[in-house]
């Protein structure tokens, strides 16, 4: 160690993280002195939440639910102004800001961001691939115009339940494993990627 050396310390205390100001001194025997370490303290983001908003309106306008911290704070997306077009992206950048900002730092990260469609393009989607009952109980139905070269069913969270790839436009899921609750469905088709929403209740 030297002085000039840089370190990352985690004050824990029974599994606990501690607040407040802890200097520590470090003895280096070459040097026969004390040298002062200050810290900075960043809470503990446990899980990150998901988001949701609709197409045409701003990542500040998304509906943030989920996540888990070891402090009160708020999740702010770091590019607010943007407008992501439809669909399911897995690595937009958010920053949890504690709200004791004093003694604590800002946790940077990324989520799960779904942007639905606008009532117009709804309605081509609602023309080009037919998903029903919704709300579904035990089997799910699937019609498209055109050849589905792959499904993918995730739930809130981004998890994926249900993959199937087999380029029919014909499909009939089984509901038994999947829990009450909102999923996404992608459908790959030779058109491109349509994004709908299912309920599945129980």
């Amino acid at each position: 160690a030297h002085p000039a050396d840089n370190y990352f310390v985690i004050w824990e205390l029974n599994g606990e993280l501690l607040v407040g100001g802890y200097p520590i001194h470090i003895y280096f025997a070459d040097l026969n002195e004390d040298i002062t370490v200050t810290s900075e303290f960043f809470p503990i983001v446990v899980t990150w939440p998901t988001a949701m908003l609709n197409h045409g309106e701003q990542l500040s306008d998304a509906v943030i639910t989920g996540g888990e911290t070891g402090l009160p704070g708020s999740f702010v997306f770091e590019n607010p102004d943007q407008r992501p077009e439809p669909g399911t992206y897995d690595d937009i950048p958010i920053v949890f800001v504690p709200d004791d900002s004093q003694n604590y730092g800002p946790v940077y990260g990324t989520i799960t961001v779904f942007v639905d469609f606008s009532d117009a393009v709804e309605e081509l989607q609602t023309a080009q691939i037919n998903v029903y009952p919704n709300p579904a109980r035990d089997r799910l139905h699937i019609y498209s115009q055109w050849n589905i070269n792959r499904i993918i069913i995730s739930d809130i969270s981004g998890k994926t339940i249900y993959s199937e790839s087999s380029g029919q436009t014909e499909y009939n899921i089984h509901l038994s494993g999947f829990e009450s609750g909102t999923y996404i469905m992608h459908f790959y088709t030779e058109k491109g990627v349509i994004v709908k929403k299912i309920v599945v209740d129980r």
